[in-house]
């Protein structure tokens, strides 16, 4: 093996904590949601100076998510299928799969996902969820870092499916719950993209 006896502790740990989940929750060939939807836990209004502050981000990225959530437990499916929410990972554990570089700890979050559906057998289809009003400059922003945190989940997929199952199918979403793709200015923004972009967005 390649790895040391601590990297194999927190292989087996990590694999043993899935192996406990799937034989708690994955048995009833139903889709499964980790963890159900949420419970409403911040604020609706806005007095008019909390606009633009970080709770109001967080409460539109919260409904952002929210609106996903209600999406994909309303799927009608025949697959075996596992919803994770919010994942996140440590260094060590990003370490065991792929190459890990940068400063901090061994146990710091480096990492962090908003939707990984897991269609066993076949795929594993990952969704990045930004919430903002249309704008072209904005609107590439977002689109820029969801791309860029599409790739970095992505290639740590890779890098487990090559450890436990060889190659994974991974399909990456970057998903935008305000925007219409019809709307007048998105649409003109829209044709400008080349259309492997195109393919990986999805609207409101």
């Amino acid at each position: 093996s390649d790895m040391n006896k601590e990297q194999r502790k927190n292989l087996h740990e990590i694999y043993a904590a899935g192996l406990k989940a799937i034989l708690l929750y994955c048995n009833n060939k139903e889709a499964v949601l980790f963890p159900p939807m949420p419970d409403q836990s911040l604020i609706d209004a806005f007095a008019e100076e909390q606009v633009g502050t970080p709770r109001q981000h967080n409460q539109r990225t919260y409904e952002a998510e929210c609106r996903v959530y209600r999406a994909l437990e309303r799927l009608d499916v025949s697959d075996d299928i596992i919803v994770l929410h919010g994942l996140q990972y440590t260094k060590i554990q990003q370490a065991l799969f792929v190459a890990c570089t940068g400063k901090g700890k061994a146990k710091d979050i480096v990492g962090e996902h908003d939707f990984i559906v897991i269609v066993r057998g076949k795929a594993v289809v990952v969704f990045e969820v930004k919430d903002t009003p249309f704008d072209e400059e904005n609107f590439s922003t977002k689109k820029n870092s969801s791309t860029k945190q599409l790739e970095k989940i992505a290639n740590l997929i890779d890098g487990i499916g090559k450890r436990y199952a060889g190659t994974v199918n991974v399909m990456k979403f970057s998903v935008f719950t305000s925007v219409k793709k019809n709307s007048p200015n998105m649409l003109h923004y829209y044709n400008t993209l080349p259309k492997q972009e195109t393919e990986t967005i999805v609207f409101k």
